[in-house]
């Protein structure tokens, strides 16, 4: 399947409104379409710094073997971030550790300090896994925002992986992107890490209390039982859909 030209419309749109513009390269990359009528890419200095900022530390999110791939994500990857900004990541890990991988991720972060707290005031430059999706989890809503967002993803970790999560979508093919056959297989759920998993998940929820974080537990839950986390806004998507 082709490219489709109201893909093009709807997404140089999309990311005009967020300041920046579909560009060549951009429709080379989804479509593997030569777009000459579209303008060149943009120099973005800032995002390319973060971008490399978050390449130089991401050995510092990985524990075990759990990570199959980490992504940046956000202002950093759509080459729209400012000085002041963390840099957003998306962060891929095996079935029934999400919890397990978070909870440690948490205590390793007491020593080195390298991801954004709940209470952070100065974010510039700070790590910050607001979307973290166990390997079941990877199937997204069809839509222009998580069409954006997958394709925009700047690999910092296992670049080789993104064609696991393209082909996780099959629903992309629909809006003219190039995705490759789906070959996933799901393996059989381990009990064992399951309960582990469950254990982590526990007292996490139960310092979100404590701390006054807030938790949209309905959320949550949601999440947990899908293989995902989600530390942003929950109308956020529907806020930017509602523009275009």
């Amino acid at each position: 399947m082709g490219y489709k030209r109201e893909t093009v419309e709807i997404l140089r749109k999309f990311r005009q409104n967020m300041g920046s513009d579909f560009y060549q390269e951009d429709a080379r990359r989804i479509f593997r379409a030569k777009l000459t009528e579209l303008p060149q890419s943009e120099a973005w200095p800032v995002s390319e710094k973060k971008l490399q900022y978050a390449r130089a530390f991401c050995q510092h999110m990985l524990v075990g073997n759990f990570v199959k791939y980490i992504g940046v994500s956000g202002s950093v990857a759509a080459g729209i971030a400012k000085e002041e900004d963390d840099i957003d990541l998306f962060i891929v890990v095996k079935n029934n550790t999400l919890w397990i991988y978070r909870g440690l991720m948490l205590l390793k972060n007491l020593f080195n300090k390298k991801l954004r707290r709940a209470d952070s005031t100065e974010v510039k430059d700070i790590l910050c896994p607001n979307h973290i999706v166990e390997e079941r989890g990877l199937k997204f809503e069809d839509d222009v925002f998580n069409l954006h967002e997958i394709y925009y993803l700047k690999h910092v970790y296992n670049p080789d992986y993104f064609d696991k999560i393209l082909a996780s979508n099959q629903w992309i093919r629909s809006w003219g992107g190039v995705v490759p056959v789906s070959d996933i297989t799901l393996k059989r759920m381990s009990i064992f890490r399951e309960a582990m998993n469950l254990y982590f998940f526990l007292p996490q929820l139960l310092f979100m209390f404590l701390s006054r974080h807030k938790p949209d537990v309905k959320r949550i839950f949601q999440n947990y039982l899908s293989g995902k986390i989600e530390f942003f806004p929950a109308n956020f998507k529907s806020k930017v859909l509602k523009l275009l």
